[in-house]
């Protein structure tokens, strides 16, 4: 049996393939779950019904409006052991223009 055959490193760059494939996701894993860095988080405000006072409402959203979110993460994270000092950073989004869809007419849950 020859070492270096065409199968065996086909069979070779396959398993190294598999390795990267595994180290990436768990490289991921640990990315979205260790709160190394603050969760961006971006709220984009909708006038659902169109009206004039939440128009006016949502025109004089601030990011500083939304400090009180990343507060409550801090404050929530203090008990858990969350390696950044801020878990959250909460941002206003550009308003969403589009009408949300209906909704779905009540049935069998499928």
């Amino acid at each position: 049996m020859k070492l270096f055959s065409i199968r065996n490193l086909r069979i070779l760059i396959l398993l190294a393939l598999l390795a990267a494939a595994a180290i990436y996701t768990q490289g991921q894993q640990l990315d979205s779950t260790a709160w190394l860095e603050p969760l961006e988080v971006t709220v984009f405000p909708i006038n659902g019904d169109g009206c004039g006072p939440a128009g006016r409402y949502i025109a004089g959203l601030r990011d500083q409006d939304f400090a009180e979110i990343d507060e409550f993460m801090t404050n929530e994270a203090e008990r858990y052991p969350v390696l950044s000092r801020r878990p959250t950073h909460t941002r206003r989004g550009p308003q969403i223009e589009a009408t949300p869809p209906h909704r779905p007419a009540p049935g069998p849950i499928r």
